[in-house]
């Protein structure tokens, strides 16, 4: 019915919503108007439907909604009894939603008189309206350029990911080991996740070393796991060359869609090379086997030798990069 690629989570939301029997007042209030979303904006959005929802019988809304939540985007936003048809009020099967191509259809018919006070305000209007739709269309370029989220969205890159079935196994069938697959990629970028955090900061913060082992007990817990945090990034950078593991840096730490920066690789075979970094901390992380990875990319990791025996060593040595960095703060 309509092709979910090609909208937003939020644009998701409003359309199960909808499609639900929510009225389009209820929708923009309960979620698109914290979204910047007008009720104009939910009539639009609901209007990219090929059917109107008034033309459907409750059985086949059902069956769009159960389709929907077999594929669904929203990354488990919306709870499960928005995925049930409910019955429509009378007024609301008697409703129309007004296309807006119907007054842009209008429009085109019958253009504005420029020898006329209200065509000239009518031309003006719209010329000031092209500049603000190119204006916005410029800052779109611009934020996917350095990274940044689309508007509107509000999840972070690794979870936009999960909920569009990007970190799913391709070529498997659904549920299974495309759903196994899923969780461990992002329960592994999550570990990573927090342990940049931990020792570097989230990039809107630096990491403040001078607070830490104030004294007591609790600065040196603090201290050792920054210590075990920085121990286990080196292991992870020696199983990635550097260029990898900036990238996974950026998405992680930084919260940057990588994939659609400027001087990237396209999006799809980045996707796919997300999809095997995440693989390689599945790997250090024990999620998977290295003979499964072998299998699964036809190539080897060189894995850190660092053992179990020598891990007070490991830890030694990252202590020792954490009073480096506690010098450097001074």
């Amino acid at each position: 019915m309509i092709d979910l690629e090609k909208i937003t989570p939020l644009e998701f939301c409003i359309l199960v919503m909808w499609m639900h029997g929510w009225t389009i007042s209820k929708i923009h209030l309960s979620i698109a108007k914290r979204h910047g979303k007008t009720a104009n904006g939910v009539r639009g959005i609901i209007n990219k439907l090929e059917k109107r929802r008034q033309e459907l019988t409750r059985e086949e809304r059902q069956a769009v909604l159960d389709g929907w939540r077999a594929a669904r985007i929203d990354d488990g936003m919306l709870p499960e009894a928005y995925f049930k048809a409910t019955s429509l009020a009378s007024d609301q099967k008697g409703k129309k939603v007004v296309a807006e191509t119907t007054k842009i259809a209008k429009a085109v018919e019958s253009p504005p008189d420029p020898k006329t006070r209200a065509g000239r305000a009518e031309l003006k209007r719209r010329k000031k309206e092209e500049k603000r739709r190119q204006a916005l269309a410029e800052e779109e370029a611009k934020r996917r350029s350095e990274g940044l989220a689309p508007r509107g969205m509000m999840a972070e890159p690794l979870a936009f990911l999960a909920g569009s079935g990007a970190l799913d196994e391709p070529g498997e069938k659904k549920g299974g080991i495309r759903a196994l697959s899923r969780d461990r990629r992002r329960e592994a970028g999550e570990r990573l996740r927090a342990m940049l955090v931990s020792a570097y900061g989230s990039g809107l913060k630096t990491a403040n070393y001078e607070a830490v082992g104030g004294g007591g007990g609790t600065g040196v817990a603090i201290h050792a796991a920054v210590a075990e945090n920085l121990a286990n990034i080196a292991q992870i950078k020696a199983m990635l060359s550097p260029e990898e593991f900036e990238r996974l840096d950026k998405m992680l730490r930084l919260d940057l869609f990588v994939w659609q920066m400027q001087g990237e690789l396209s999006e799809e075979p980045l996707i796919d090379e997300i999809r095997r970094l995440l693989d390689v901390l599945s790997v250090h992380f024990d999620f998977i086997s290295l003979r499964y990875f072998r299998e699964r990319w036809g190539a080897t990791i060189e894995m850190p030798n660092v053992g179990r025996s020598n891990s007070r060593q490991a830890n030694r040595a990252a202590r020792d990069m954490l009073e480096k960095a506690q010098r450097q703060v001074r």
